[in-house]
């Protein structure tokens, strides 16, 4: 059957859309990638250091003590190794690599599987779309703790990348074929033996799944889900509840807590409170934490961008009435379990700390937001086209593109100007990066740390200036560098590097 032809404007102008969002996402990702170099140690002082001397021990003492997370955990222990063999941070590979891993399960997944798809020209717009949801994840809000802290990422990157290939194979493969629910349950496991965050999302997402199935057998009505579908999600399910268990009964209990807020920490129901209108915040405003008029306009814009966008590039990709029925329940379970996510997050961090805390979490909370309006999405996507009789696999229309290149933009406007002062003042991170390390490493027992000004996309260190020793009651972390360059002091210098790159000490 020939394509319809595009309803909203003559094939070069869609042709034209295409390539300019094709390069504006492109200059987006090679912008924020390019700035991959300059990212930041914190905890890494003290765990790669304890890794690196304690070895298999201490893995097993931070998995059963502090950090049930096997997956992530285990990426940081060879990073450890590597550090120590190779003697150098390497900060720019190991994030590059995690990078490469959301890369593969954004893009890679969907053009892997565009035989699949239905229409023609649809899976080169799916991965346009991949791209723009790829931006999204990376525009807007801050993303320093997520995506140029190596600690952070090994943890976060991961739940992002697995959520977003289970999302992409219940698209496009559904659950059909024997190996297809096995492949979505072993990226679920990877999702949760990675963060807290992600055991969270990976056990509501089991919960809706298996409570569907035992009502339908209870109700004796045609199953939703057949054994081969549910059964592997036990191995998921059990991860998650392992490491939940675990955070509970080992971190929240050993934990020196630092209470913002007596009146929410330790209280469900205020707690609970704050997070629900806390999650209103994250859900309109476009960088997730301004609630002004115009970010709370632009925040709706965006999304409502997004899935309009999404709406019209999968409509023809969905599957059959016949097909979709389980793929699409599926899909609305995902798409709940990232919002649940959401709120858990919230109200965890307000109940046990009195506060929203952690930038990490918050970028994780926008990245599940845009998982989770695409999942909808595509639900309703497939519910109008299966309602209507739709038959023909007509391409996403030019006005569906401008909608998509349109999410990205607005919220990319805000970044732009932060994007463009890091990368002037590159060179002088860069020098300042390689001083640290060739100080540290240097013989003696003191060393000069210097410390520039904050990036405004990629972060940095935050301590105060002045000569520290161990003995000092200056917080772990500046023991943890002292230790880690086996010296017996530093002096923290502050570095003013201003817009233009220019080092002012």
């Amino acid at each position: 059957m020939s394509e319809a032809p595009d309803s909203e404007g003559p094939r070069p102008l869609m042709r034209a859309l295409v390539v300019l969002a094709f390069v504006v996402f492109s200059v987006i990702l090679t912008a924020y990638f390019g700035l991959v170099p300059l990212g930041s140690w914190f905890d890494e002082f003290e765990t790669v250091d304890v890794y690196a001397r304690g070895g298999w021990d201490s893995l097993a003492s931070r998995l059963l003590r502090w950090s049930p997370r096997p997956f992530s955990e285990l990426l940081i222990f060879l990073y450890a190794q590597l550090v120590r063999s190779l003697r150098t941070p390497l900060i720019g590979p190991m994030l590059a690599a995690l990078w490469v891993m959301l890369g593969v399960s954004v893009v890679a997944v969907p053009l892997a599987g565009r035989r699949a798809f239905l229409s023609g020209t649809s899976w080169r717009q799916a991965i346009l779309l991949s791209l723009g949801l790829w931006c999204l994840m990376l525009v807007g809000h801050p993303v320093s703790e997520f995506f140029y802290w190596p600690l952070g990422s090994v943890a976060y990157i991961p739940v992002a990348a697995g959520v977003c290939a289970v999302l992409w194979m219940f698209i496009i493969v559904g659950v059909d074929g024997a190996r297809a629910p096995f492949v979505a349950a072993l990226a679920l496991s990877v999702v949760a033996l990675s963060a807290e965050v992600g055991a969270t999302l990976v056990a509501a997402f089991c919960l809706m799944v298996f409570a569907q199935a035992l009502k339908d057998r209870l109700a004796r009505t045609p199953a939703f889900f057949a054994n081969r579908v549910v059964a592997p999600l036990t191995l998921p399910f059990g991860a998650a509840i392992a490491v939940l268990v675990a955070v509970r009964f080992g971190r929240v209990e050993s934990e020196e807590l630092l209470v913002e807020d007596s009146q929410l920490a330790h209280h469900l129901l205020p707690a609970l409170s704050e997070a629900a209108s806390r999650s209103v915040v994250e859900l309109l405003s476009v960088d997730g934490v301004t609630m002004t008029p115009m970010h709370v306009a632009l925040g709706i814009a965006t999304k409502a961008l997004f899935c309009l966008a999404t709406f019209g590039i999968l409509r023809p990709v969905v599957a059959s009435p016949r097909t979709f029925r389980a793929e699409g329940r599926l899909l609305a379970f995902l798409g709940l379990a990232c919002f649940a996510s959401l709120f858990v997050s919230l109200a965890a961090a307000v109940h046990h700390f009195g506060k929203v805390c952690c930038q990490r979490h918050g970028t994780f909370r926008q990245i599940m937001v845009f998982l989770g309006l695409m999942a909808f999405s595509v639900c309703a996507a497939a519910w109008m086209r299966h309602a209507s009789g739709e038959r023909l696999r007509a391409p996403a229309t030019a006005r569906t593109i401008l909608f998509l290149l349109a999410s990205v933009i607005i919220p990319a406007s805000f970044s732009a100007r932060d994007v463009a002062v890091d990368y002037r003042r590159y060179g002088a991170y860069r020098d300042i990066q390689k001083h640290n390390w060739t100080a540290g490493s240097a013989p003696g027992d003191h060393f000069v740390y210097r410390v520039p000004t904050r990036g405004r996309i990629v972060g940095g260190l935050k301590v105060t200036e002045g000569t520290h020793t161990l003995a000092d009651d200056s917080g772990w972390l500046i023991h943890s560098i002292i230790v880690f360059f086996r010296k017996k002091s530093v002096t923290f210098q502050m570095v003013d590097v201003d817009a233009n790159g220019r080092n002012g000490h």
